[in-house]
């Protein structure tokens, strides 16, 4: 009995010896997964439905979501949209390629029944991901308890390809930002967090009020635009989509504001003190990451009919041209089932919103500004993610027409080649 207690304690040390000071993320999951006996470890491989090597993870990171079987629908939700947008577009950010990156769940069940193994069958179906199978005790349950810190609630640790822990738990910054997350390191939560900080600073100096509406995790829609039809039309989709069933079923708090209803005198002001705030980081050395956002909106502040922020809380989720965000909204009866099947409202809408957009023709980017530097011939490039070329400059305003002609923005782009005009 002295023995295999002793055995059983060596063992225990020999596992966090190698979770502790980690050299390869294989060695990692095999001492947080796997018996000593057990000498070709396998995974059974979600998307093409067999048992694959555990080597598939070599040189991988890995987002191990641990969790037992009750109550994990929205988790597996919203982890299917983070699985989804590894396989999109662009492939590669913060120099991180989304292809090294790999899911793998880790059910945690303390005693297998015949109820326990049909639960666990049934998820499994849902997963496209990699899962562990096993019906013993799991080997380094105990590792997973102290080490990684879960205490029977879902919990989705970060390792890198050299078996560290990057991120003790992504779960809460995936369910604000989802894919926008990645790579899932903690600065990432605090960089998207801080920037939208601008505009809230700016919003909140015109209309304190706004603090109160944007707690909690309430999806809020911020509008402005000159045209009274297109806003009255936008806010008429809005409450006709925050009463419908599907919402009230995802438990989704839905509201809109249009922006200088109830006062008009603070628009004016808010743009300039987006424009001054614009000024000042264009004169500093180094680039801010935050002014890509300021340009967008200020190109958008041109546009008509309007321009709409979506916003989850303070968590800025899209910001789009009002013809779009408006088009995408009343089609919320071909897209609403996905509120359901993807990790929220804003997950679905913004999927949507992305494939409507591609429907409207090529509109030139504009920018006007009113409180400008001296320095007027600084570049500026388009803040279209699709386009970055550098916009022309017709006095104080800025024009960039992605690669197009200026009469006909709807030819495709031959070239990108801009040419440049100053106007007096």
């Amino acid at each position: 009995m002295c023995v295999y207690i002793l055995g059983e304690l060596e063992d225990y040390w020999r596992r966090k010896r190698v979770l502790q000071t980690p050299t390869e993320i294989v060695e990692v999951l095999k001492v947080l997964i796997f018996h000593n006996e057990v000498q070709d470890p396998l995974v059974f491989d979600g998307l093409n439905r067999q048992m694959v090597s555990i080597e598939v993870f070599r040189k991988k990171h890995v987002l191990v979501f641990i969790s037992g079987l009750d109550s994990i629908r929205d988790e597996v939700r919203l982890l299917q949209s983070i699985y989804v947008g590894l396989q999109d577009d662009p492939r590669e950010l913060k120099g991180y390629r989304k292809e090294d990156f790999k899911i793998l769940w880790i059910p945690i069940v303390d005693e297998w029944t015949l109820l326990h193994k049909a639960e666990f069958d049934n998820l499994k179906l849902e997963m496209p991901w990699y899962v562990v199978e096993y019906f013993y005790p799991l080997a380094g349950i105990r590792l997973i308890r102290e080490d990684l810190n879960y205490k029977n609630k879902p919990i989705v640790p970060v390792l890198n390809p050299q078996g560290r822990v990057v991120n003790y738990n992504a779960m809460h910054m995936i369910f604000v930002w989802g894919i926008d997350a990645f790579p899932f390191r903690p600065n990432d939560d605090e960089a998207l967090t801080q920037k939208w900080n601008w505009f809230w600073a700016e919003m909140k100096k015109v209309y304190p009020r706004l603090q109160d509406i944007i707690k909690g995790d309430t999806f809020i829609f911020i509008y402005g635009g000159n045209d009274q039809k297109w806003t009255q039309d936008f806010a008429l989709a809005i409450e006709k989509i925050k009463r419908h069933e599907i919402i009230r079923r995802a438990d989704a708090v839905i509201e809109h504001f249009h922006f200088g209803k109830e006062d008009k005198r603070i628009v004016p002001r808010f743009w300039i003190g987006i424009e001054s705030l614009f000024a000042n980081m264009i004169q500093k050395k180094h680039k801010d990451p935050t002014i890509d956002e300021i340009k967008s909106l200020l190109c958008l502040k041109q546009d008509q009919p309007g321009w709409v922020l979506l916003s989850k809380g303070p968590n800025v989720k899209l910001l789009g041209r009002g013809d779009q965000m408006y088009a995408t909204a009343v089609d919320f009866d071909i897209w609403k089932e996905k509120v359901l099947e993807k990790a929220g409202f804003d997950v679905a809408f913004k999927e949507y919103y992305e494939r409507k957009r591609r429907e409207f023709p090529v509109a030139c980017a504009n920018m006007q500004l009113a409180n400008y530097p001296a320095d007027i011939l600084d570049p500026i490039y388009c803040p279209d993610s699709q386009c970055g070329r550098s916009m022309e400059i017709a006095s104080v305003s800025y024009k960039c027409c992605h690669g197009h002609t200026h009469q006909n923005v709807d030819a495709p782009a031959e070239s990108g080649v801009v040419q440049i005009e100053k106007r007096s």
